[in-house]
């Protein structure tokens, strides 16, 4: 997430938006923990991991869980709303590299 400086610095840009921002401070989180389920998205999701010759291979499924930091209309759409709850999600497919 962008700082509040960072963001009046990207607002100076003519033309520039930055949707779905929510930013707090991390002393937030001490008086207040809901933050973190308040102002994040979140997902759910396995990953199976393999080490090949060719490095690690990774793939990983996961579906959105709240699709709203703030449990309002988003900006950005995630994920696909109007299908079945478990194929509401993406693949992702990784070789060579882990993160």
């Amino acid at each position: 997430f962008y700082t509040k400086a960072e963001l009046t610095r990207f607002e100076q840009i003519p033309g520039a938006t930055i949707v779905d921002n929510a930013p707090y401070r991390f002393e937030e989180l001490l008086t207040n923990p809901r933050t973190i389920w308040t102002k994040n998205y979140r997902s759910l999701g396995l990953a199976l991991n393999y080490l090949t010759p060719l490095g690690s291979f990774n793939l990983a499924y996961g579906i959105p869980w709240g699709r709203c930091p703030s449990g309002d209309i988003c900006t950005i759409p995630r994920g696909k709303s109007q299908a079945h709850w478990l194929t509401q999600g993406e693949f992702h497919i990784n070789v060579g590299a882990v993160f």
